[in-house]
C-alpha cells in the first residue's frame, strides 16, 4: 500500500484535497460523473460512494422540503430584507 504508514490526519487531508476537486468541477459547470470520479482515487473509493451516498439522501430530503413550501414563501425568502 502507497500510503501504509501515513498518519491518519494526512489521509483525512488529502480526501479533502480530493473532495475540492469535485466541488471545484461543480462550480465550473462540469459536474463529473461519480463512478469515474471515485475510479481516479482508488484509494478514497469507499470514502467517495459514502460521501455521494450522503449527497443523495441530502438532495432527496432538500427536495422534498422545497415541495412543502408553498412558491410565495420561497420566493419572499429570496428577497433581501430591508
Amino acid at each position: 500500500m502507497e500510503h501504509e504508514f501515513e498518519k491518519p490526519e494526512d489521509r483525512e487531508q488529502r480526501f479533502h484535497e480530493v473532495l475540492v476537486r469535485y466541488v471545484e468541477a461543480l462550480e465550473d459547470g462540469h459536474p463529473p460523473n461519480l463512478k469515474e470520479f471515485a475510479a481516479r482515487y482508488p484509494e478514497f473509493a469507499a470514502d467517495l460512494e459514502e460521501y455521494f451516498a450522503g449527497l443523495r439522501q441530502l438532495d432527496q430530503l432538500a427536495g422534498m422540503l422545497r415541495g412543502l413550501v408553498p412558491p410565495s414563501v420561497a420566493r419572499q425568502r429570496g428577497k433581501p430584507t430591508e
